[in-house]
C-alpha cells in the first residue's frame, strides 16, 4: 500500500481511484440510510411537486463525471476533523429515526 505522501505527489492521471474505499462507503452508506431513501423514494413518487427528485442523482453523477478530472487532480489532505462530520451526520440520522423527524434524518444524509 502506497503511504499518503506517495499518493499527494502521484499525478492525478497516474493514481488509480480508491475503488474499495468508495465501495464501502456506498454501501455503508446505503445500509444506515436505507429508510430514508424509501421514505425519499416514495415522496418522490406520489408527490407531483417531488417528482424531479428522480433526477438528482443522475444529474449529480453526470456533473461529477464531467468534472472527474478536476476532483482527481486534488491532492488528498486527511484531517481528523473529517470524523466528527461523519459523527455529526449520523448523530443526525438517529435523532431523525429515533424522533421521527423526516427532515433530521434526511439533513444527516447530506452531512
Amino acid at each position: 500500500m502506497s503511504s499518503p505522501t506517495t499518493l499527494a505527489s502521484t499525478p492525478a492521471a497516474a493514481r488509480p481511484l480508491p475503488w474499495k474505499a468508495i465501495a464501502w462507503f456506498t454501501i455503508l452508506l446505503l445500509v444506515l440510510f436505507a429508510q430514508v431513501f424509501a421514505g425519499l423514494i416514495r415522496e418522490w413518487g406520489s408527490d407531483e411537486d417531488m417528482g424531479h427528485g428522480f433526477f438528482v442523482i443522475p444529474v449529480a453523477l453526470y456533473v461529477t463525471w464531467q468534472k472527474r478530472d478536476e476532483l482527481l487532480a486534488i491532492k488528498p489532505q486527511p484531517s481528523p476533523w473529517g470524523y466528527l462530520f461523519i459523527l455529526g451526520g449520523f448523530l443526525f440520522l438517529l435523532a431523525g429515526v429515533l424522533g421521527a423527524e423526516f427532515f433530521i434524518s434526511r439533513v444527516g444524509l447530506l452531512v
